[in-house]
Parts: structure tokens; C-alpha cells; sequence
């Protein structure tokens, strides 16, 4: 975002440059940030909204009406990060109708960004926890062993990079507090066990 100390203006000071005389009527208000923003032909806002999909259905909603409230203000770009899939289902639940359309109406360009393969899955993990060994000075056995957890207790229960940093900083957490008292790949394949497939672990 600009800074005002360089000479460019923020939001902040693109919204307050007038102060509307009767602050409680949400007309005048919206109208004035219009015409604010309407002056600052050479400037453009992109709001970045991430992770949507992580909130609850109601809460996405909420979200997709206020920025279909405000989608059409001037020099104004919103980036909205999300599943398509878990965002239409939030909606068709919450609203009753067609969660997919109702995006469509919303979303002037949809870009979809592809899943990563399952070898980028893969060198992602080994590469984590490699950095993970590296980091600890105790002697943490590999091979065989390690590939057979990789393969059969961890890559398959992961398709995202988010599972991969959850698999990770959770396998550090733990391994930081018992390090000496299990195996280093053990420990990693009962973690992967006990965040994707809850029910085997317990």
C-alpha cells in the first residue's frame, strides 16, 4: 500500500479528506468516499482477502455481501483467496440457493490456480522435514525406514502445502518437547496419522 510520508496518498487519507456533515446518514458517506476515490484517477487500492474459505459458512456470506455492497466502488481491485468448492457449498448452505451462481455474480475475473502434483507434494514434505533434521544436532536414522513412513503414513494423507506446513510445525512442536524418547520418522508418520485420519489414531 502507499505511503503518505512519500507523497502518495492512503486510504485513510483518500477517505477523510472530507468529513460529510451528517456522518450518521450511510448514504452521504458512501457517496462522499465516491467521489474521493473518483479523484484519484492515478491511484488504485487492491484489497487482498485470504483464506475465505477458512471461516464459517455464515461468516463467508457475510463476507461476499460486503464486498458485492462495495465492488463497485471507483480504483478499487478486491483479490479474493479461496476453494471454490467449500466457498459455494458455504454459500448454497447459508443462503439456500445456488452457492456457484452466486459467485458468478460476484466474481468478474475467477482465476484458478491449479493442485499442486503429488511429487510437489512430496518434495515438499521430505524437504521440511529434512530441514527439521538439519536443525536438531541428535543422529535421526533414515532410509529405508523413513521412506516407508513417507509413503504409506504421510504423503498420502496430504494434497495441500497448508497440510504440509500443519504436518510440519506440529512435528517440530513435538519433537522439540520428546525428541530423545522416539524416533525422529516415527514420530513424523503418528503425527500425519493423528492430524489427517483422527479417527485411526484415536
Amino acid at each position: 500500500m502507499p505511503q503518505g510520508h512519500s507523497g502518495k496518498k492512503t486510504l485513510a487519507s483518500i477517505t477523510q479528506k472530507r468529513r460529510i456533515a451528517r456522518p450518521g446518514h450511510r448514504a452521504q458517506r458512501s457517496l462522499g468516499l465516491r467521489k474521493n476515490l473518483q479523484r484519484e484517477k492515478d491511484q488504485r487500492i487492491i484489497v487482498f482477502i485470504d483464506d475465505i474459505d477458512r471461516l464459517a459458512d455464515d461468516e463467508i456470506s457475510a463476507l461476499f455481501r460486503a464486498v458485492k455492497s462495495v465492488g463497485d466502488l471507483p480504483n478499487v481491485i478486491y483479490v479474493l483467496l479461496y476453494d471454490r468448492h467449500k466457498v459455494a457449498a458455504a454459500l448454497a448452505r447459508d443462503q439456500k440457493d445456488n452457492g456457484d451462481k452466486f459467485l458468478e455474480k460476484i466474481i468478474q475475473v475467477p482465476i484458478k490456480v491449479p493442485e499442486p502434483s503429488e511429487s510437489t507434494i512430496r518434495t515438499m514434505v521430505e524437504n521440511g522435514l529434512a530441514k527439521l533434521k538439519k536443525c536438531d544436532n541428535r543422529s535421526i536414522p533414515s532410509g529405508r525406514r523413513a521412506h516407508a513412513i513417507l509413503n504409506n503414513c504421510i504423503t498420502p494423507l496430504i494434497s495441500s502445502p497448508r497440510e504440509v506446513h500443519l504436518l510440519l510445525n506440529k512435528t517440530n512442536f513435538y519433537y522439540a518437547s520428546i525428541g530423545d524418547e522416539v524416533e525422529f520418522y516415527d514420530l513424523a508418520g503418528i503425527t500425519g496419522i493423528k492430524c489427517f485420519c483422527p479417527k485411526l489414531y484415536s
